[in-house]
């Protein structure tokens, strides 16, 4: 699709680019939802502590999921560290875990972490894009070019990337509750 544009001269990746503005917008909404409902005093180390997990944990499990031959050169390469490579429910599946662990520690009910859905929904969102953009999930290969298919790796496709981002931003527009973690 578009794997890389260039901004101001400057080469830029599209799917690193979109994955840190989704974890910038994610970060201004929790912080607005975390200052209205006083959810949070030290709410920046948890929201960094949230990130690095959901980071990691999104490496890992790829690394994990791949095959052997790819996997083992990864592990020392910067490179795959900081850019692609990621697997979402790994970094689901690690913040959860932290939130959890945190809770427990802290003593915080857990859902005054309800103040972080919406930024979830809308990264997942945004991150869908980014992989539809890097052509790095193929989506579905159909037989015959289609108003709704995208040419990628010499094929036509359904974007499932985008079908998969839209309940997220649905499902975010249509909560609407004044007290959001009152709904969990």
């Amino acid at each position: 699709m578009i794997p890389v544009f260039y901004l101001f001269g400057y080469k830029v990746f599209t799917y690193p680019f979109i994955m840190g503005a989704a974890w910038g917008i994610g970060y201004h909404i929790s912080k607005f939802l975390n200052i209205k409902y006083e959810a949070f005093k030290k709410f920046n180390l948890l929201f960094m502590l949230i990130f690095l997990s959901a980071w990691m944990g999104a490496k890992i499990f790829f690394l994990l999921t791949a095959d052997y031959q790819t996997s083992t050169p990864l592990i020392s390469n910067s490179n795959f560290w900081l850019g692609g490579g990621f697997v979402f429910y790994g970094g689901l599946i690690t913040s959860l875990l932290i939130i959890f662990l945190y809770s427990r520690y802290k003593k915080v009910p857990l859902k005054s972490f309800s103040i972080f859905i919406p930024s979830l929904l809308i990264g997942h969102g945004l991150g869908r894009v980014g992989c539809l953009m890097a052509g790095c999930c193929y989506g579905i290969e159909l037989e015959h070019e289609s108003f709704y298919s995208v040419l990628l790796h010499e094929a036509h496709r359904f974007p499932v990337q985008l079908l998969e981002a839209c309940p997220d931003e649905i499902a975010n527009y249509v909560n609407k509750s004044p007290y959001p973690m009152i709904h969990i």
